[in-house]
């Protein structure tokens, strides 16, 4: 068995929660060719960069929850067991929705079980996901009432 052949089966056992690729780069024209490893890079590639615009949003999302706070408390209506709310609710929606999204796609994923588009088939709905929840951050943020 080569090396290589056998290098990829071990990236193709990793568990695809974590870093499964040591530093891998996405071959995209071997991706369009079908290698499935490349194709599963790839979209673990593309994962990682809507992760990274998502903690972005997040930063910025974490920042307008609490100038809300900071605008309750100074407003006439401000009562105090309401302090913090916007900032509250918004960590603890983000971190039930982290749950929800990990959940799902290891659930979209298991389709493919023991299967080498599994790593694929995950980092794939994590992307998507990740993707609608940066949005749905940015929405809230253009909500002014």
């Amino acid at each position: 068995m080569s090396a290589l052949l056998l290098a990829a089966m071990m990236l193709q056992s990793s568990a695809y929660h974590d870093e499964p690729y040591n530093g891998a780069e996405c071959d995209q024209a071997a991706a369009d060719r079908g290698i499935q490893i490349e194709m599963n890079i790839c979209a673990w590639r593309e994962h990682e960069a809507e992760d990274d615009r998502l903690n972005a949003t997040w930063n910025e999302a974490r920042e307008f929850a609490k100038s809300k706070d900071t605008r309750y408390r100074d407003s006439a209506f401000f009562e105090k067991e309401d302090d913090g709310r916007y900032f509250a609710n918004l960590l603890e929606q983000q971190r039930a929705w982290l749950k929800y999204r990990d959940t799902s796609c290891t659930i979209a994923a298991d389709h493919y079980r023991n299967g080498s588009m599994r790593p694929m088939a995950y980092s794939a709905c994590m992307a998507q996901m990740t993707k609608n929840r940066t949005a749905a951050l940015r929405a809230y943020m253009e909500q002014e009432y």
